[in-house]
């Protein structure tokens, strides 16, 4: 028998100043029973940009990592975002994404 469940996300930007500092993606599982469940993806400025000036080849700022995230963590919650961050990844306009510039 399965358990109906629903889930919620909430987005939480953390910010220094008009500068985003963490993102953090909450998810809840609200089950029919009243059990909630809850899932956390945290991603630190400090970290991302440290991992990014190891690599060696250009990489998203902060910013725009956290705008592409959303759709991709909230899902139908955030489906209003797809349009710009398709932009941000489609870098020669060509109004595709390929291998390339996913690995940008």
């Amino acid at each position: 028998m399965g358990d109906n469940y629903r889930i919620r996300a909430r987005e939480i930007l953390h910010r220094k100043g008009n500068q985003i500092t963490e993102a953090e993606y909450v998810f809840d599982e609200i089950h029919a029973n009243g059990k909630v469940r809850q899932h956390r993806v945290s991603v630190k400025r400090e970290e991302f940009e440290r991992l990014a000036a190891t690599l060696k080849k250009p990489t998203l700022s902060f910013d725009n990592f956290t705008k592409v995230a959303r759709p991709l963590l909230m899902g139908h919650h955030a489906a209003e975002d797809i349009p710009e961050e398709f932009r941000l990844l489609d870098t020669d306009n060509s109004d595709t994404i390929d291998i390339g510039e996913l690995a940008v």
